[in-house]
């Protein structure tokens, strides 16, 4: 009935604007991603703090992270051109691991290095908005 074309419509969402249904999906899962994170230690043991602690790292140098992961991604680029030159490009089951896992690696251990340092910086400090 009339009913069911107006729960199918709120289905479809639009990016921009953004429609109810978008905003209650991603701001929701976030929501709830959080709920399920907190307190990890607590929850999970050490075991789980291991696991996110990555997480942990990176949300701690947000900026710093995105920055960084974009000179590296630039400089990968050039790598993986001299490497497979012309119009060549990977296959898409090479990219995650050959492309992407490298680059968070280096990410995130730059990030850990750059987190202690920002760590013996003062509140005040320029270094911290990074």
């Amino acid at each position: 009935g009339e009913g069911a074309g107006r729960v199918v419509d709120f289905l479809f969402t639009s990016k921009y604007p953004p429609s109810a249904a978008f905003l209650l999906g991603t701001m929701g899962g976030n929501y709830a991603l959080m709920a399920l994170l907190q307190d990890t230690p607590s929850r999970w043991g050490e075991r789980g703090a291991r696991v996110l602690e990555p997480l942990l790292v990176v949300g701690k140098t947000a900026l710093f992270f995105y920055v960084l992961h974009e000179i590296i991604v630039e400089h990968y680029k050039v790598v993986l051109d001299l490497l497979f030159p012309g119009d060549a490009s990977l296959p898409l089951w090479a990219v995650v691991p050959f492309c992407y896992i490298p680059v968070l690696a280096m990410s995130y251990y730059a990030c850990k290095r750059y987190g202690q340092f920002k760590d013996t910086t003062s509140p005040e400090s320029f270094w911290r908005l990074f």
